[in-house]
Parts: C-alpha cells; structure tokens; sequence
C-alpha cells in the first residue's frame, strides 16, 4: 500500500513536470491507453470470456467518471503545490461511506459519521492556506477528483455484488476510459477546427514528453496491479489510511524540485482527515 502511494505521487509529479507542454486530455489518454495495451496478453491468454458481461453501460458510465476524476486530477496539478492536491484527492475514503448509503443503502454508523464530520474539517483547514481563499475553484477541481473517485469506487463495489470477475472489471475500466477520453479529445480538435479553422497542438512532441507519457500510463498498469495484492492480504479499511504517506512524499517532492514548503494549515488538515479515516475504521472490540 505504501508503493501505491508512492506511484500515486510519482504520476502526478510526472504530470506537474511536463506541465502545460501536454494538454491534460492527451495526459488522461496515455493514463488509460497504456495499460489498456499492457492488458492485451492477459485478455489473450484468458479469452473471451473476460469480454463477456451484461453491464456495459455501466462500466461506460463508470468510465466517465474515472476520466473526469483524473481529469481533475492532473488539471489541479498543474495549478498548485503537489501535497495540497494529494491531501484532497485522497478524500475518497471520505466520501464512499456516503455515496454507498445513498446508492446501495449500505447505511453508515455513528462512529463513521464522526470520522466523516472530522475529516471534513480538515479538507477545510487544508484548503484555506495555500490558495488565497477557501473558495479557489482550483482547490475544488482537486476534490472534485477524490468525489468523483468515491463514485466511481461505489461502482465497483456494485460490480462486484453482481458477480463480475475481476479481469473483467479491469478490462473494461481500462477500454472505457480510453474511449472516453479518445472522445474527448476528437470533440476538442473538431470544436477547435469549426471555430479556427486550425490545428490545435495538444503536446510539444519531444522525446521527454512522449517518455514521460508512457512512464504515466505504465504507473497506472503497475499501481492497479499492487493495490489488487495489497486487498488481497489486508482489509480495505486498514489499508486506506496508509495512502496518506503519499502526503510527505508529495510534500518532499514539493519542496525538492519546486520550492514550495507545506503550511501548518495543511499539515493540520491532513492529521485530521487521518484522524477522521482511523475514526470511520476502527473496529470495535468485543
């Protein structure tokens, strides 16, 4: 879990480097396509029976949701300091409790809304300090993706309830995301064309771009791949707090290659989103 989040912190250190030299739509395309590729071999050596499935729909909307949570992601990135997009991306846990008692009357308890109204306040007090006001529509563009994330989540639980394998799940969460962001891209250049009657340029197409592009979508073959063994030895609710050293890491990378330092606003949000997880998790002994 702790690689995780390191490659979680890598991927968007690697996004804010290549800045406004890529356009975040070709960002999110490469996110998604390379692994989509890198899947290949196992949907050939599994067959298709991993194709087979009765909620296409449903993943093409879940699809969308993940494109514009990454989106969102790498967007926010390019704005502002690495730790403060980090603290608010991983508000994810934050917000499932709540989505899946809204979607799957999976009702929350009383300790998990405590943990929620904790955790809360610390996404306020992490928001305020580094973005000149609390009302930043960046700042919320970076936790418009942990919302978005928690939805998508929820998603896959329902998945999973209706007995869809895991390859399966995989498969298509990465075939529909290209093909949502493909379109995205395609809408963008013919509104582009209409109104200029020009070529848009998504990227400069240097050799470091196009690396570090295909570093990006190779994180999130490898990311997916270690998160599935980290569920697969330790219970989710034991596991999400740990994301939270991708906060340090984040913060290391901040202040290494951009010079930024973390507040002591941040950091006290961020204990208290830790804090507020922990509270929602902790079992209750017999």
């Amino acid at each position: 879990m702790l690689f995780t989040a390191a490659l979680q912190v890598t991927a968007i250190a690697i996004v804010k480097i290549m800045g406004t030299q890529v356009n975040v739509a070709v960002a999110v395309l490469l996110y998604y396509l390379v692994p989509c590729v890198l899947f290949l071999p196992t949907l050939y050596r599994l067959g298709r029976t991993v194709l087979a499935t009765k909620h296409f729909g449903f993943y093409l909307l879940r699809g969308v949701l993940s494109v514009l949570a990454v989106y969102c992601l790498f967007y926010s990135a390019q704005q502002v300091n690495l730790a403060l997009v980090t603290v608010l991306f991983n508000t994810t846990p934050l917000f499932i409790p709540i989505i899946a008692s809204l979607c799957l009357q999976e009702h929350a308890t009383l300790k998990q809304w405590i943990g929620i109204v904790i955790a809360a306040g610390g996404v306020l007090v992490a928001l305020y300090p580094g973005l000149h006001g609390l009302f930043s529509p960046i700042a919320f563009f970076a936790l418009a993706s942990g919302i978005l994330m928690a939805i998508s989540q929820v998603m896959l639980r329902k998945l999973a309830q209706d007995g869809e394998s895991t390859h399966t799940i995989v498969f298509y969460q990465y075939a529909c995301c290209t093909l949502v962001a493909l379109c995205i891209i395609v809408s963008r250049l013919a509104i582009h064309v209409l109104h200029s009657g020009t070529m848009p340029v998504f990227m400069q197409s240097t050799v470091r771009n196009i690396l570090l592009l295909l570093c990006l979508g190779s994180l999130c073959f490898v990311g997916q791949r270690v998160l599935a063994l980290a569920f697969r030895q330790l219970p989710a609710a034991l596991l999400a707090p740990l994301l939270y050293i991708s906060v340090p890491l984040s913060a290391l990378l901040d202040w290494v290659f951009w010079g930024q330092t973390v507040t002591s606003f941040m950091l006290i949000g961020t204990i208290l989103i830790v804090a507020g997880l922990c509270v929602m998790n902790k079992r209750s002994t017999p």
